[in-house]
Order: structure tokens, then sequence, then C-alpha cells
């Protein structure tokens, strides 16, 4: 068995317009599709999961579904890290070097969860 998965998020806005839902609701259920792989990497002794979930090309999306892109991946991590630490210990880091990221204040948000700060 692998012991490093890397995961390509994608697909889920056509997915929410081939059943015409907002796109949110496929964002949403990607959020809990990844957390179900995640605890297959679990169960199946994966060691590292690699999630690629926002590249920049969705800088040019909707401001609005920027936004909301940007919530939900601050409530996942949050969730998440919640969620490991009183499990079996795994840990998370998200980064982005995109000065959209650091303009906001996701960058120092997603470091702080290593629990490290790098600027």
């Amino acid at each position: 068995m692998s012991k490093h998965v890397a995961v390509i998020i994608g697909g889920n806005r056509r997915w929410d317009r081939s059943r015409r839902l907002m796109p949110q609701v496929g964002y949403l259920t990607g959020a809990r599709t990844l957390k179900v792989v995640v605890d297959m990497c679990r169960k199946w002794g994966i060691q590292v999961l690699t999630v690629f979930a926002f590249s920049s090309d969705n800088w040019l999306r909707p401001k609005v579904e920027v936004d909301f892109l940007m919530r939900l991946l601050e409530n996942t991590l949050k969730d998440e890290v919640a969620s490991m630490s009183s499990r079996d210990g795994w840990f998370l880091m998200a980064a982005s070097h995109d000065p959209r990221v650091k303009d906001k204040g996701w960058w120092v948000f997603v470091v702080v969860f290593c629990g490290r700060r790098v600027d």
C-alpha cells in the first residue's frame, strides 16, 4: 500500500450545475467527500495525504464564490484540526504563496494550525 496519496479536487461546479443546484452545494458536497477520503486514508494506513484544493485560476471566479470557498476552507481546516488532534495525532498543513491569501490574513490563519507562523 502506498504511504502517500495526492488528491486534486475538481468538478464541484460541474456536478452542481448538472443537477441545477447553486455552486455552494457542489463545494459543500466536495468538502464532505474529502472528509471521507481523509478517513479512508487513516483506515488504510496512508501516512501522507496531499490535497490540492485551490488553483490560481480559481481567483478568476466571482468574488462571492471565492469568498465562499475561502470560508469553507477555513471551516474545514478548523474542523479537521480539532478532529485530528483528538484522534491519532495527524497534522495538517496548507499553504499558499499567493499575495491575495496573505493580504486577507488567510496565510497566517492556515500556518498557525501547523504550530508555527511563517511569514
